[in-house]
């Protein structure tokens, strides 16, 4: 099993795009201007989109991440809403925290985000979400934006239809939240694309809050009973889209997950699912150093001169591998070592560079690496 798990786990493909600059190297912040000779312990506020299982895993690693460098925490729920996001961000500037780790969920907010971090002249970093093009713009030039890192979500979408179409798939209805979300559209795409791409079709493509998902999928497969499968895109999809099945009467269509987490195992087991990405919260492990090296007047950038932007893929884990790969990333806190979290920080890597995180991405945070080391 452990030869068949580590062919099918590439490593971590990582894309460093245009974050922010116009062609000069932005001057870091008045707080983060030369380099401390003691770490300082800062305050970050950190923002999760929701309070869901998912969402609170990857503050919990995000939280883990700057602890080991040293750096206390606050961290608050923008309860799925834009207006909350926004108010969140205001309340953190207002209580003078050194930096912002934020997860910008809402894209057409976080530019007004940024510019409440100027005006008050914090240092943010984003992570999960991905940055709105107008901050990856090479005219776009904010000296408090540190880079961000997010999965690369329309690869892991590509991904899976191709997996779909290795199975003769030829037909599929996608399950996701609602449209706007940024993680899930991007799966879509990535998704349709390969998918289509490949001579496949898409019935459908259902899109809701989770408490609707069994109705929307029961719904669609009474029209759509031959589908060859589905493609969830998210995990608070899960439960609903498992949950019509029985509602319709049918027998469980193979299924494809984005995203897995611990409540996919008996679903792998019963086999209703093929497959599913995993190895989805290294962002979390990514941003904080970022923003860290930052407030320790060590802003990394990209070889452009330029804060980095990392796009990081995913790992398909299929009825073959999900065994293992379950037993080593139960828990990512344990897998990672906070050696390499810590190469990762000028305070404790004097010789840290943006090469420095390729080369973790590459050889440390992937999901083949961690195996490799169990």
């Amino acid at each position: 099993m452990r030869k068949a798990l580590l062919l099918l786990l590439g490593f971590a493909m990582v894309f460093s795009l245009v974050a922010c600059g116009n062609g000069t190297t932005p001057s870091p912040s008045p707080s983060a201007s030369a380099p401390a000779d003691t770490p300082k312990e800062w305050v970050i506020g950190m923002n999760l989109w929701a309070a869901n299982a998912i969402m609170m895993e990857m503050g919990d690693y995000a939280e883990f991440t700057l602890n080991t460098l040293g750096v206390k925490v606050n961290r608050v729920s923008d309860d799925l809403s834009a207006d909350r996001m926004l108010a969140n961000i205001q309340n953190f500037l207002s209580q003078g925290v050194d930096g912002i780790l934020h997860m910008g969920a809402a894209a057409a907010v976080v530019p007004r985000v940024a510019e409440e971090c100027e005006a008050a002249k914090t240092p943010f970093v984003m992570f999960n979400f991905p940055p709105p093009e107008e901050l990856i713009d090479p005219s776009y030039n904010n000296p408090y934006f540190g880079g961000s890192a997010q999965v690369d979500w329309q690869l892991d979408g590509r991904q899976l239809a191709e997996f779909a179409l290795s199975r003769g798939f030829k037909t599929a209805i996608l399950v996701g939240s609602t449209f706007g979300s940024t993680t899930v559209d991007n799966r879509a795409i990535g998704f349709r694309a390969g998918f289509e791409g490949g001579g496949g079709s898409i019935l459908d493509e259902l899109r809701g809050d989770d408490q609707g998902t069994a109705q929307r999928v029961a719904n669609s497969l009474s029209a759509n009973r031959d589908v060859d499968c589905i493609f969830i895109m998210g995990s608070d999809q899960l439960p609903g889209t498992i949950a019509a099945f029985e509602v319709v009467g049918i027998d469980p269509i193979p299924s494809l997950l984005s995203g897995i987490g611990g409540a996919a195992i008996p679903h792998f087991e019963s086999g209703v699912l093929l497959a599913g990405s995993g190895a989805t919260h290294f962002t979390s492990f990514i941003s904080p150093p970022l923003l860290v090296n930052m407030l320790d007047g060590h802003p990394i950038l990209d070889n452009n001169g330029k804060p980095p932007y990392f796009g990081i893929a995913t790992s398909i884990i299929t009825q073959d591998t999900y065994a293992e790969y379950f037993e080593v990333f139960e828990n990512m806190a344990t897998a990672v070592s906070p050696d390499i979290i810590k190469s990762l920080a000028w305070r404790f890597n004097k010789d840290v560079t943006y090469q420095t995180f390729l080369d973790v991405l590459a050889n440390e945070f992937n999901a083949d690496a961690l195996l490799r080391k169990k």
